[in-house]
C-alpha cells in the first residue's frame, strides 16, 4: 500500500510541476504576441454563498403559497346550457375568471367639524 501511495504522491508532484511550466509557456507566448496579461485569479462565488448561509441569522425564508382568489369572489353567475338529449351528467365544473373593470366614480367630500364664519376650509 505504501508503494502505491508513494507513486501517487510523485505523480501529483510531477503533474503540478508540468502545470506550472505549461502556464509559464502560455504567459510567454501571450507576451510575444503582445496580448494583454492574464487577469488576476479570483475565487469563485461558491465560497461566498456557503459562508452567507452559515452567517445568515433570522427566520426561515417565507415561501409563496397558492393564490387565495377563491376567497375574494365578488360576483357569481350561473349559466344555463342547452344539453343534448342522451347526455350524462358528470358534475359541475367551477371556473374562476379574473376581470378588470375601470369605472368612474363621483365622490362628494365635506370637511369634518364646524368652520367659523369668515374662514376658508381646505380639505384634501
Amino acid at each position: 500500500m505504501t508503494h502505491l501511495g508513494d507513486q501517487l504522491a510523485s505523480a501529483e508532484a510531477a503533474r503540478a510541476a508540468l502545470q506550472v511550466e505549461n502556464q509559464e509557456l502560455r504567459d510567454e507566448i501571450a507576451r510575444l504576441k503582445n496580448l494583454p496579461p492574464r487577469p488576476p485569479f479570483k475565487p469563485s462565488g461558491m465560497d461566498k454563498v456557503t459562508e452567507r448561509e452559515v452567517r445568515k441569522s433570522g427566520g426561515p425564508r417565507r415561501r409563496r403559497g397558492p393564490k387565495r382568489d377563491k376567497d375574494r369572489v365578488t360576483r357569481e353567475e350561473v349559466l344555463s346550457v342547452n344539453v343534448p338529449s342522451g347526455s350524462r351528467f358528470k358534475g359541475y365544473r367551477t371556473i374562476l375568471v379574473r376581470d378588470l373593470s375601470i369605472c368612474q366614480r363621483r365622490c362628494k367630500i365635506r370637511p369634518r367639524g364646524g368652520v367659523k364664519s369668515g374662514q376658508a376650509a381646505v380639505t384634501g
